[in-house]
């Protein structure tokens, strides 16, 4: 959320996601059997946890960047309490191929 009032807020990071995992929604979900099929990453709140778009009701309309990226590598070797700077430093010379979705969101 790049309109955050203070900063840029990380609403959720997941990595090294099983080809065998199949449901999108679920890994927003924080039932313990979805954390099988990925890993995850710090938010902005220094948790592992997703945080749904919540947008001040004073402020204007909020963008939400989906980023996915696929590497050339089999796994990402970094702690979880990694920032995410360092995260795409770490695998910006194996994307092979990278999706984005913006999508908008304002509270009332």
């Amino acid at each position: 959320d790049p309109d955050a009032p203070k900063w840029t807020w990380v609403h959720f990071i997941a990595f090294d996601i099983d080809n065998r995992w199949q449901n999108s929604l679920s890994l927003f979900s924080d039932n313990i059997d979805n954390f099988n099929w990925f890993k995850r990453w710090k938010n902005s709140s220094n948790e592992l946890t997703w945080h749904w778009p919540c947008p001040p009701k004073w402020h204007w309309v909020h963008r939400y960047f989906f980023k996915v990226y696929a590497l050339n590598i089999d796994k990402v070797d970094l702690s979880e309490w990694v920032y995410k700077d360092e995260l795409l430093g770490f695998i910006k010379d194996n994307i092979i191929w990278y999706w984005q979705i913006v999508a908008k969101y304002e509270r009332k």
